[in-house]
Parts: C-alpha cells; structure tokens; sequence
C-alpha cells in the first residue's frame, strides 16, 4: 500500500469512526417535570410529603464540571387550585408577593427565594442519604437573585433554574456547572406547606414544565475525533516506513 493510499484509508477510517463516536453521544435532553414532581424524591424515595411524584433523572453524559444551558423552557405549574397558574420562572409580575424558605430532607439543602412554583434542580452523586447537607442557597433579591449568569452548585445543593435566562422570558443564557463527582441532574419542584418548612403540599399541584437542557462539554467536535484518528494513522505510517527503511538497511 503506497503512502497516499494509505492516508485516503485514514482519512476515510477517521471520518467513519467521528461519525459514531458523535452520533453516540447526547448533548442534549428534553425533559418534562410535572407540578407534582418533588426534587427530594430522588430515586422513587418519597419524603416530600403527601401527593408528590418522583422528579425527572437525566444522566450526564459529559465529562465532570461541563456547563449545562437550559433553552425552550415552557409551560406553567398550578399550586393551588382556582389560582393563577405560574411559568417556570414563578410569578413574575404578579401583584401578589410571595416567598420561599423550604428546609432539606435527606442530605439534600433546603432553598430561600422571593419566588415559588419555578423550575429548580440539584445534582447528585448517588449517596444521598449519606452526602453531608450542604447550605442553603438564597435566591431572593437579598441573596443570590435570579439574575446570575453563572452558578456553581455543590453536589445535593438544591438549585433555581427557572426558563434559564436572565430575565423572565428574556435575557442571557445562563450557565450552571456540574460539581465534580455528580452522575445526575434532577429537575423537578420544590414545595410546601404555607412555602415554608419541611417539603411538601404537593398534592394539589397540577400542570408540568418542559425544555431542554444542553450539555456544552459532553460532545467533541467531530474535527477532534478526525484529527486523532488521522494523528494516530500518520503515526502508524511513520513506524511502518521506518520498518520497511530498517529492513531495507538490513538487506543492504
């Protein structure tokens, strides 16, 4: 096989194989979280009190501390029936006030906001139960807000996502990064009763949310996966001229 021939059957090995390798990773997944979903049900475990359903478990597909985005967040969650429905941001704009303070369960933190019935998350590494609780973490307007462009949870810290932006409905993407170590994204709702105290008051929930969140570092570039395969090929041709040179020399 001549060099040039040998390269065309690398090269064409390189764009085949960055052709699996890309088609068989994610870096992305849809989701829909019900308004009866609580976050503290992680694995069918249910110490949210009564009414609550397990949450959404999305694997990560990347490698650890990726950044994760959320896009195309909709839909709308009722806590209270006969009342205003809310997105997944909360209720933004609505005349009425409202506040969270909810305590953690089960090694997961509890979580302070100037909003309620938003999406939320909270990364796991499946040794709740055991995992020290980390702290609270406050998103109302004394504390963190809603507004961060980027947040660093730890892993079994409860977390605001809301649509993902900046702004409700509008804004910058932003960008949460997984703690090194977790394995799972949980995506569901934090409740309770009066939003205050232990979890729970899921019972009377209805509606869901639904998006999708983007894995940004779970994905090579196809070009990687070509330029390896392709570097490796090169490698091997070198070696194998260097044999046939050697041989050559030998015979000589």
């Amino acid at each position: 096989m001549t060099m040039r021939a040998f390269l065309s059957v690398t090269a064409a090995s390189a764009a085949a194989l960055a052709g699996l390798a890309f088609a068989g990773m994610a870096n992305a997944a849809t989701f829909t979280v019900n308004g009866t979903d609580s976050l503290y049900n992680y694995g069918g475990a249910t110490v949210a009190g009564a009414g609550s359903t397990s949450p959404t478990e999305i694997t990560l597909p990347g490698t650890p501390g990726e950044s994760l985005s959320f896009s195309g967040v909709t839909g709308s969650v009722t806590l209270t029936p006969g009342s205003d429905p809310f997105g997944p941001h909360g209720p933004d704009g609505s005349p009425m006030v409202f506040s969270m303070n909810i305590a953690g369960a089960a090694s997961l933190s509890g979580i302070v906001s100037s909003n309620v019935g938003y999406l939320a998350g909270v990364f796991l590494n499946g040794a709740e139960g055991s995992n020290p609780t980390p702290a609270t973490l406050d998103f109302s307007t004394g504390g963190l807000g809603e507004s961060f462009t980027s947040l660093s949870p730890q892993i079994d810290q409860v977390f605001f996502i809301g649509d993902g932006l900046t702004g409700t409905g509008s804004g910058g993407v932003q960008t949460f990064v997984a703690p090194m170590g977790s394995t799972i994204l949980v995506l569901g709702i934090v409740d309770g009763f009066s939003y205050s105290g232990p979890p729970g008051a899921y019972f009377d929930n209805s509606g869901a949310f639904a998006g999708t969140v983007n894995f940004s570092g779970a994905v090579p570039e196809p070009v990687t996966w070509v330029m390896m395969v392709v570097g490796l090929g090169l490698a091997g041709a070198s070696l194998r001229i260097n044999r046939q040179n050697n041989l050559a020399s030998v015979a000589i």
